[in-house]
């Protein structure tokens, strides 16, 4: 009886510390994470498993462009700049479709392509406005720029998941048009 006794007071004191020790644990957890810690709400943007990434988060979009440009230049193409996230179905869609044979023969041989991530529409999106590609209607969207930095046509979002509708080819058409379209140097005598 007494052994009974001392084995459930024994018990009942390693249960009290075990209380004890995670309420401390909890205390002071709250006490680092500090008053101005809130709970995450917005979605995190990472890409779907098993996939691999498309857009390159660290790539510095600005250097990226200057490099296309000279590339563009040097070898008389123009400058596919495309915007989009890795969370992305309809980008990593589109990125597939620019392998293909009709749409991936034309931007290989005509067009120097820079893929620009923008997350959360929280990156890059100073350079979507410097180059007057609206991200806000969403993506991908795409913009083609000649070699002098002039932008020639513009597909937002929208415009994207419309051309895409109607199949690859009127998405060549798209561009095909944009490599006809004259920029203002272009215009010069």
């Amino acid at each position: 009886m007494l052994r009974t006794l001392l084995q459930s007071g024994f018990a009942w004191l390693v249960l009290c510390l075990s209380v004890s020790l995670m309420a401390l644990t909890l205390a002071v957890s709250a006490r680092t994470a500090g008053p101005a810690a809130a709970p995450v709400t917005a979605p995190v943007a990472t890409p779907v498993a098993g996939t691999i990434p498309v857009y390159d988060e660290y790539a510095n979009a600005s250097r990226d462009i200057a490099a296309a440009v000279v590339q563009a230049t040097a070898a008389n193409k123009r400058v596919l700049l495309v915007f989009g996230a890795n969370w992305c179905a309809d980008c990593r869609a589109f990125n597939s479709e620019l392998d293909m044979p009709d749409l991936g023969s034309l931007v290989a041989e005509r067009f120097v392509v820079v893929k620009i991530d923008v997350a959360l529409f929280k990156k890059n999106t100073d350079v979507a406005a410097k180059y007057s590609v609206p991200i806000r209607r969403g993506i991908p969207a795409v913009g083609v720029m000649a070699p002098d930095g002039a932008i020639v046509a513009v597909a937002d979002g929208r415009r994207m998941e419309e051309l895409r509708s109607q199949g690859r080819s009127a998405v060549v058409k798209f561009l095909e048009a944009s490599l006809r379209a004259a920029t203002t140097s272009e215009n010069r005598p």
